[in-house]
């Protein structure tokens, strides 16, 4: 793929192909499902660029150069919630919109979670939301709960928590 450069920060470039077809490509991500033991998700209320407003959206961030997407997830579970996880079972893969974005989140299940905190890179502030599991389906259906990688990595695991009986 020859694939030629329009524009680039240094978390996202513009690109065309060989047709002149843009489209923007970043770098592999994380999301976190995090569960409590009193079977809360936790998720935080974050600012999204694109929109100027605040979204209800899970702990994520990009996978670090020579870092594997499990240790990129624990890593922002303590930069953007403050706890570390023993258990991190991955979930799969999601692609925000294959057409005209290029890049994928690493989905994973965070259990067994104890106090942690990492300096994180974010420019605003992130509020902490823990959310019962019996919520989220509503909040999905209500629109609470809107943006659509979050919605994804919810549904996976949702299904691994029903499968695992917990």
């Amino acid at each position: 793929m020859s694939d030629r450069e329009l524009y680039k920060t240094p978390w996202i470039r513009l690109l065309a192909n060989e047709k002149g077809d843009a489209f923007v490509e970043m770098g592999d991500g994380v999301l976190v499902a995090a569960i409590t033991p009193k079977r809360e998700i936790l998720m935080l209320r974050e600012y999204a660029v694109a929109y100027n407003r605040i979204f209800l959206v899970l702990p994520g961030g990009a996978v670090h150069a020579n870092e594997s997407p499990v240790v990129s997830a624990n890593r922002e579970l303590q930069e953007e919630i403050g706890y570390s996880a023993y258990q991190i079972l991955r979930l799969g893969e999601v692609y925000p919109h294959v057409k005209y974005l290029r890049w994928k989140y690493h989905v994973f299940l965070a259990r067994d979670l104890v106090p942690s905190r990492l300096q994180g890179d974010e420019d605003w502030a992130m509020e902490l939301v823990r959310v019962p599991i019996q919520h989220i389906m509503p909040m999905i259906v209500s629109g609470h709960i809107q943006d659509s990688t979050t919605i994804a990595a919810l549904v996976l695991a949702l299904r691994a928590l029903h499968t695992l009986g917990a």
